[in-house]
């Protein structure tokens, strides 16, 4: 009897031992789905190094760039983000547009460069080719920020997509 209750108790810690590997699995897949972007819905933006006008600027972003807001700035005014580059600071949250949910189009032309920024003059960080398939995870004004079906992120222009096969 006592031997028995032990197993029943062994048995019922393996079960919830192995629930708690499932969900320390599936969390991490739920939070990283969860990634709001947004884009530069301007001709450029400073990043700065303090959320304020006086504030060293850190570097230039044309319009397309895609983004993550880490957090607000106590003036509101402004935002902490991750441009798609890795690069970090401070930029307006004015001149920022939050994009669509993510969908999946379809490249309409061969040996099209996977770009590193929103532009041609940006180095290739692939080629994707007629009929790939790829996920929009920012649509702008000229460039998509997209993820291939390899995991590869980079930039195309809105005229090689398609959201029909």
């Amino acid at each position: 009897m006592i031997l028995q209750i032990i197993r029943e108790e062994i048995d019922m810690k393996k079960r919830l031992v192995a629930l708690l590997l499932v969900l320390v699995m599936i969390i991490p897949c739920a939070m990283a789905s969860a990634v709001v972007y947004y884009r530069v819905n301007t001709s450029s933006v400073r990043l700065r190094y303090l959320p304020n006008y006086e504030s060293k600027v850190l570097d230039s972003y044309r319009q397309d760039w895609c983004l993550t807001i880490n957090s607000t700035a106590t003036n509101k005014a402004w935002v902490n983000i991750t441009f798609s580059n890795g690069r970090e600071g401070y930029v307006e949250k004015s001149l920022l547009a939050r994009c669509a949910a993510a969908y999946t189009a379809w490249v309409t032309k061969d040996n099209t460069g996977l770009k590193h920024g929103p532009g041609w003059s940006f180095a290739n960080e692939g080629i994707v080719n007629k009929g790939d398939k790829v996920s929009v995870l920012s649509h702008g004004r000229y460039y998509d920020y997209v993820r291939t079906t390899g995991g590869q992120t980079g930039y195309l222009p809105n005229d090689v997509l398609s959201r029909k096969k």
